[in-house]
């Protein structure tokens, strides 16, 4: 696991993913920001929207890259991606919501 931090070659498919990660981050971070400074339903259905598009990107790109590196049986691809995909979501849901707080607080 930490061989991957001293190989420049793994980084040429982390550093797209984790900018991928980081642009879908702020995006969602604004509408969900904006939606509830305003209090707007169809905001709300866009944050809501988006968020499922998200969870999709990231559990079919977990799945292409597991799929190509290390992990044969489609069916254990499947289940690994979906369960990888949710603990990022998780994570990424938690930061948004106290970033958001924070930032509706002034």
């Amino acid at each position: 696991m930490f061989s991957i931090l001293f190989k420049p070659e793994k980084w040429k498919e982390i550093t797209p993913i984790w900018f991928d990660w980081l642009g879908w981050f702020l995006a969602l971070g604004a509408v969900g920001y904006i939606a509830e400074k305003t209090h707007s339903i169809g905001l709300q259905i866009v944050y809501g929207i988006s968020y499922i598009a998200f969870f999709m990107f990231i559990t079919t790109r977990i799945s292409d890259i597991l799929k190509l590196k290390f992990v044969r049986n489609q069916k254990l691809n499947n289940v690994i991606s979906l369960f990888i995909a949710i603990a990022v979501l998780a994570v990424t849901q938690f930061i948004l919501q106290h970033s958001i707080k924070d930032l509706l607080k002034d």
